[in-house]
């Protein structure tokens, strides 16, 4: 009988913890983080940008596009969303926010950057000669429009050469082609890519 006391004691001792722990528990006060700025946003996601903390800086500037359109700062913010794309070699999800920004902030100062960028998105995705070069075109027309858009930007320089290394692959391509088809006894096929070089 001595010991069924003692364990309903034990028993009984422990619930009362627990219960009393559970309620003090309940009743602490949590933490809010203050509701940041747009703009205390996006110099905390620039100096994670800076950092290279991507993937993180990447979550507060997508915040500030989708919470803030209407703020000064949302083209800022759409330009750097796109750049953690592009250096997480996300090229695809890059090219598109670059997009976004020249269609919602077409007077944006980062305009000429981010039609740029368009382009070496599908450049650095531009596999080599041998394979297929869709990506290539595009990057093409990209770079083709960026000196229709912007004839006296500083990148015109930059742009005019990465053009001209696209336009040397497809040459490449076109002539290995060529010389394929000449080793192969097929000389009318061998004369068209001949003479698209």
């Amino acid at each position: 009988m001595q010991f069924s006391k003692r364990i309903k004691l034990i028993v009984l001792t422990i619930l009362v913890f627990t219960v009393l722990s559970l309620f003090l528990g309940a009743c602490s006060s949590t933490k809010l983080k203050p509701v940041l700025t747009p703009e205390a946003r996006l110099k905390h996601a620039i100096e994670l940008f800076n950092k290279g903390h991507y993937l993180d800086a990447k979550t507060d500037f997508t915040i500030i596009v989708l919470n803030y359109p209407g703020s000064s700062v949302v083209d800022t913010a759409q330009f750097y969303l796109a750049e953690s794309h592009f250096k997480l070699k996300e090229y695809i999800l890059g090219a598109s926010e670059y997009e976004k920004l020249l269609r919602n902030y077409p007077e944006s100062q980062y305009a000429d950057d981010a039609r740029y960028k368009i382009g070496l998105c599908y450049f650095e995705l531009s596999p080599n000669y041998g394979l297929d070069q869709k990506y290539t075109l595009k990057a093409i027309d990209e770079f083709r429009q960026f000196l229709e858009e912007y004839p006296n930007s500083s990148l015109k320089e930059t742009v005019q050469k990465k053009l001209t290394e696209c336009l040397n692959k497809l040459a490449k391509k076109d002539y290995k082609d060529a010389e394929l088809y000449r080793k192969m006894n097929e000389w009318r096929a061998a004369e068209i890519y001949y003479n698209t070089v």
